[in-house]
C-alpha cells in the first residue's frame, strides 16, 4: 500500500532491501525501489500477458479471457495553465492516459491474433444506458463519480457503492458479451 500511494508528483517511491527466492531455490537479495504502478501499469495487466518468460517472470500462467476494471472516468479536460505544477500535472496526466489507451489497444491486438480469446474493460465512467443487461439496483455513474482522491481514508459507503459498481458493471457486461463465462439462466436477476 505504501508503494501504491508514492504518486510521483507528491510522494517519494519506497526503496528498500528485498530478499526473493528463486526457482532453483537460491535465496538473493536486491535493492528495489517502489512507485505507484499507475506510473508504468495503472490496469494491473503486466502479469497477465501471454508473452510473459517464465525464465524471467514468476507465476506465468496460461490466461485465455482478461477482465479488467478501470476506475478512470473518461476523457479528462484540464483547463489550460500556465504554473509550473498545473503544466507538469497536466503532462503527466497525458503520459498516464496514453500509457492506458496503448494497453488496451494490446488487449485488442492479442485477441486480433489469437493470443487471448477475449477481454472485458467495464470502467466506472461506463455510460449505463448503454448496458443491455443493467441490474435494477446498478449504482450509477453519478453516483459513484465523485469520489476525491485526497489520501484520506475511504469510508464503508464509498467502499460499498465503488466496489457494487465494478461488479455490478462487470456482470452486465458479461452477460452481454460472455455469456459463455455466466450461467445464462442469470441474465435479467436482480443482484444478491
Amino acid at each position: 500500500m505504501t508503494a501504491s500511494a508514492a504518486y510521483p508528483l507528491f510522494l517519494p517511491a519506497l526503496d528498500e532491501i528485498i530478499p526473493f527466492n528463486k526457482k532453483d531455490g537460491s535465496r538473493r537479495e536486491e535493492r528495489v525501489t517502489l512507485t505507484d504502478g499507475g506510473v508504468y501499469d495503472n490496469l494491473g495487466l503486466a502479469p497477465l500477458w501471454p508473452d510473459r518468460d517464465p525464465q524471467i517472470s514468476l507465476n506465468v500462467t496460461e490466461i485465455d479471457t482478461i477482465i479488467c476494471c478501470r476506475a478512470g472516468y473518461g476523457l479528462r479536460f484540464d483547463p489550460p495553465s500556465q504554473f509550473l505544477l498545473s503544466r507538469l500535472s497536466s503532462a503527466f496526466a497525458c503520459i498516464h492516459d496514453r500509457a492506458q489507451n496503448e494497453a488496451m489497444k494490446r488487449l485488442f491486438d492479442l485477441q486480433s491474433a489469437g493470443r487471448i480469446r477475449g477481454f472485458l474493460l467495464p470502467y466506472l465512467g461506463q455510460d449505463d444506458r448503454r448496458l443491455k443487461y443493467p441490474p435494477e439496483d446498478l449504482i450509477s455513474r453519478e453516483e459513484a463519480f465523485a469520489y476525491p482522491t485526497d489520501f484520506s481514508a475511504m469510508s464503508e459507503e464509498w467502499i460499498d457503492k465503488l466496489s457494487r459498481r465494478g461488479e455490478q458493471l462487470t456482470k452486465a457486461l458479461v452477460a452481454e458479451h460472455m455469456p459463455s463465462l455466466r450461467d445464462s439462466s442469470q441474465l435479467g436477476k436482480p443482484e444478491a
